[in-house]
């Protein structure tokens, strides 16, 4: 058997958490134009999942059923070859059947994998996925290691779907061909279908030409994966069902945030009577977003470029036309200097951000600058070295102006000659990004906290949850999962308000915040039910006891009004990896825990606590 992982790259992190009661919910937010043009860096998966290949498919596709990964890297010394994706897996099945499973994975991955730098910008991941047609790219570093993968889902989510408000309806985006089976068709002749067709699913439609269910690539790496599976079996008995749907008219925003309820890709798009119209799918969203935005921000950029080009080919001769340009940059401040660093040019956006006349900049070197505002040279050194090695270096930083702090985004470039691509300047851009970081705050407080409460919701709980578990499996440590909910919430709500419930909630809230230990996380899932992870826990005992101080804590009356209230807790532990290996094995054994200590409660009158066996 070969060693599935290559040396040297990480596991990578599962794409998704499934369980009786929790999600994985891609965070995102609304977005302006100006957030396209930040770098991938901050937004790709930098632990990835590579192979070598000689691993077998085989083991190759366990692992993408394991971690619900939808790609797999080929690598040789940490040096992309390669992609596994589950097209590459549908064809695979077509073309071998199900002796591929013990062939090379080299003999069926593509060949030819899209890269992009870890530097490059969003908008130019955009237009590679477009431009390529694909669903991944392989984030690379200077030397051309592999470090990462970006998906379209990581590019989405980066935007948020709110961003497709701008974009009107369904019809506008959807792909209007639609590749349908009968309800006969057996499983194999739908993946050969899939494979000569290369679409990521099909739809099984009844004899009225309604939509019964999807067979999607992904169903294929899970079934593939089985060894015992029929291919010769209906289709009909594998596919996912029900179908989900949309109207031609809904709003693409309406479609899209569906997509991210249901965790899926795509949308079967059906008329008033029910019939198949179209499909919508992550694809069509990114050719819509990047045929009518990125398109005319490259437009932007490019011309910003040209024109700075012109600029440093007459430093000292700067023509009218050229200063009307950059004055015209009213919300990016522009600064040039020679190739001594010295300000050469100081357009009135400049001013404006850095409050720093042009009067008192022009003629000085950067140096200078720097050392007014306190800057170390090491940090300049740095920021040179960058620029000397990559040809730009961008950076944050903040100032105080008045009563609040400014927050700037700033990319220092290096200016080539024309003819033999000698350094003679620099050029450096300001942009403030004050009001885009307030609302990246205020989105992370919406999307990871819950308002009532103050702590994390289920979306950061669950993300948290995943961590520690990717953490204890790599250190083989321990932690515990406790969830806890309120007896006979309702009553409280029924007898005295909602208003009192909600202000029992925040008080709940209130003492958890301060009694566990940094490192621990209590968040609110929703209604009364509140979930805890304790990372390196010594043993069962430990996580009782804790148990017990919170239910201690919480013994205390509660102020209802003019009432004061004994409110009654029970709460369920499991421990990882004892009682599961995985978020769902774990939720499901301290929620059943928790429903046996709300028994006992029914029988004692008081707060329980029960570990899961």
């Amino acid at each position: 058997m070969h060693n599935p992982v290559a040396s040297g790259l990480r596991p990578a992190r599962f794409r998704c958490l499934r369980g009786r009661r929790c999600r994985w919910l891609a965070a995102g937010g609304p977005r302006d134009l100006l957030m396209v043009k930040d770098t991938i860096e901050r937004i790709y998966c930098s632990e990835i999942m590579a192979v070598s290949p000689e691993t077998a498919m085989g083991d190759a596709i366990t692992l993408m059923r394991n971690n619900s990964i939808s790609c797999i890297v080929v690598a040789n010394d940490k040096k992309p070859v390669g992609i596994l994706t589950e097209r590459d897996i549908v064809r695979s099945i077509s073309a071998f059947g199900l002796s591929f499973m013990d062939l090379p994975i080299g003999e069926s991955h593509s060949k030819t994998v899209q890269t992009v730098h870890k530097d490059s910008f969003v908008f130019e991941a955009f237009q590679a996925l477009a431009e390529n047609n694909v669903r991944h790219l392989v984030v690379v570093d200077d030397v051309g290691d592999a470090v990462g993968v970006v998906t379209q889902s990581d590019l989405l989510n980066h935007l948020g779907y709110e961003y497709f408000i701008k974009v009107k309806t369904v019809d506008q985006v959807m792909n209007r061909q639609v590749y349908v089976i009968g309800m006969n068709t057996t499983l194999f002749e739908a993946t050969k279908k899939m494979a000569e067709m290369k679409v990521s699913f099909l739809v099984i439609c009844d004899e009225s030409a309604k939509p019964v269910g999807v067979l999607t690539e992904r169903d294929m790496t899970r079934l593939a994966a089985d060894k015992h599976m029929d291919w010769n079996c209906l289709a009909t008995e594998v596919m996912s069902s029900p179908v989900h749907t949309t109207h031609p008219g809904k709003s693409v925003y309406a479609a899209a945030e569906m997509m991210r309820e249901k965790n899926i890709r795509r949308l079967v798009v059906v008329n008033d009577e029910g019939d198949v119209t179209g499909v919508m799918t992550q694809t069509d969203m990114i050719h819509g977003l990047e045929s009518r935005y990125i398109d005319s921000l490259k437009t932007i950029i490019q011309e910003q470029g040209r024109e700075l080009d012109s600029m440093v080919n007459r430093l000292s001769e700067k023509t009218l036309y050229l200063d009307s340009i950059l004055h015209s940059s009213i919300d990016m401040g522009i600064i040039a200097t020679d190739a001594d660093m010295t300000i050469v040019y100081y357009n009135s956006a400049a001013e404006e951000i850095l409050g720093v006349p042009a009067s008192d900049a022009l003629g000085k070197s950067i140096a200078e600058i720097h050392a007014v505002e306190h800057v170390s040279q090491e940090r300049i050194a740095k920021a040179m070295r960058n620029v000397n090695e990559k040809q730009f270096h961008t950076f944050h930083f903040s100032r105080q102006r008045g009563c609040g702090v400014l927050h700037l985004q700033a990319r220092l470039s290096s200016i080539q000659g024309q003819h033999n691509g000698e350094r003679i300047g620099y050029v450096v851009t300001v942009q403030d990004i004050t009001e885009q970081q307030q609302a990246e705050d205020t989105i992370r407080r919406l999307a990871f906290y819950d308002m009532l409460t103050g702590l994390p919701n289920r979306v950061l709980f669950y993300e948290r949850l995943y961590s520690e578990i990717a953490r204890a499996r790599r250190q083989q440590s321990r932690f515990g999962l406790m969830i806890m909910d309120i007896d006979l919430f309702k009553k409280i709500n029924d007898t005295y308000g909602h208003h009192a419930g909600d202000n029992t909630l925040k008080e709940v809230g209130q003492r958890l915040d301060s009694l566990l230990r940094k490192t621990d996380t209590a968040a609110r899932l929703g209604g009364d039910e509140f979930a805890f992870i304790l990372p390196d826990v010594g043993n069962n005992e430990s996580m009782l006891r804790i148990a017990r101080n919170i239910l201690h804590c919480l013994a205390a009356p509660f102020a209802i009004g003019e009432h004061s209230l004994h409110v009654q807790f029970s709460i369920g532990i499991a421990m990882f990896p004892e009682h599961g290996c995985d978020s769902e094995a774990l939720y499901i054994c301290s929620d059943e825990a928790m429903y046996r200590a709300k028994e006992m409660g029914r029988r004692n009158g008081r707060s329980n606590v029960v570990m899961a066996d």
